[in-house]
C-alpha cells in the first residue's frame, strides 16, 4: 500500500486497490477523512490530550455521531450512539492487534488503524503519534521489541 507523508511528516494518503483515503490534521491530530474524489468520508473530534479521539461522525453510518470510549491505557473500546447504546465493541490481544470484529479509526491507545478500501487494517500498519506509521509487515517482533 503506497503511503505519502506531508512536509511535518505526518501520513497523508493511503492508496490500496480499494481507493484512496487522505488524511487531514490538526497539528497532530487527526480531524478529517477523504476519499480519492475529494469526498469527505470522516470527522474526528479530541478532547484536550495527545491520541485522546472522543467522537466520531462516519459517512458509512450516515453522519451519526459516535462518542467513543477509552480505558485506562487509551484504547478505543467501544463506540455509543447518542442514546448511550453500544454500537461498537472492540477487544484487542495482548499486543493491541484488534480484534476480528473491532471497528473504527482509533484502535489500541487511542491509535489508528490504516486504511484499505472502507475498512481499518491493523496489520498493515497504525498510525502513530502525528500520524507516523508503524509497519506491521516488515516482519514479527518479539513482545519487548515492539513499539508501544
Amino acid at each position: 500500500m503506497p503511503l505519502s507523508y506531508d512536509p511535518n511528516g505526518r501520513l497523508w494518503q493511503a492508496t490500496s486497490p480499494a481507493g484512496t483515503r487522505r488524511l487531514v490534521y490538526d497539528g497532530d491530530r487527526l480531524v478529517e477523512e477523504y476519499d480519492g474524489a475529494g469526498n469527505r468520508t470522516a470527522v474526528y473530534g479530541h478532547a484536550a490530550g495527545a491520541d485522546e479521539p472522543v467522537m466520531a461522525w462516519e459517512a458509512s453510518t450516515g453522519w451519526a455521531r459516535r462518542f467513543l470510549h477509552a480505558d485506562h491505557q487509551g484504547s478505543i473500546v467501544a463506540q455509543a450512539d447518542d442514546s448511550g447504546n453500544a454500537a461498537v465493541i472492540n477487544g484487542y490481544d495482548a499486543w493491541g492487534v484488534p480484534n476480528a470484529t473491532s471497528k473504527g479509526r482509533f484502535g489500541h491507545a487511542g491509535h489508528g488503524a490504516m486504511p484499505a478500501g472502507g475498512s481499518p487494517q491493523p496489520l498493515s500498519g497504525r498510525l502513530r503519534g502525528g500520524g507516523r506509521v508503524l509497519r506491521a509487515e516488515e516482519g514479527p517482533r518479539r513482545p519487548e521489541e515492539r513499539v508501544r
